[in-house]
């Protein structure tokens, strides 16, 4: 197989991202475990369970990502560039396996994301 050697890659970030994952959530339970607490404690666990949970949508978001890739491999389109299907430089491929666009796209894509919602509206005080 031509991608196997990211095939197996893949596998093992799956599996550390499903760890990840796990580890999040008895970490988020064994905070919830707790007796009383003071108005101190509480914004203090309300700010934990806050970046928990940003946490664990980004691991998911990841995870969704590797999991996109290993199907790729299996049906024969893994390592083209969603925008227009050139094949992905194999050094960017070695860095982000999950990738979906070449640096060229993923570029713009980035630039466009960095630019204000609605640039034409102005607000003036």
């Amino acid at each position: 197989m031509k991608f196997e050697g990211y095939r197996k890659k893949l596998l093992t970030k799956e599996r550390e991202l499903i760890a990840d994952l796990e580890r999040t959530g008895i970490s988020g339970r064994e905070k919830s475990k707790l007796g009383a607490l003071d108005s101190g404690d509480e914004s203090a666990l309300s700010h934990f369970r806050e970046n928990l949970f940003a946490q664990a949508d980004h691991l998911s978001q990841l995870l969704k990502g590797v999991r996109g890739a290993l199907k790729r491999i299996e049906d024969g389109t893994y390592g083209r560039c969603l925008d227009d299907g050139a094949m992905i430089d194999s050094a960017r491929l070695q860095a982000v396996p999950w990738t979906l666009y070449c640096l060229k796209h993923q570029s713009v894509r980035d630039r466009s994301a960095e630019e204000p919602l609605l640039p034409h509206l102005r607000f003036e005080i």
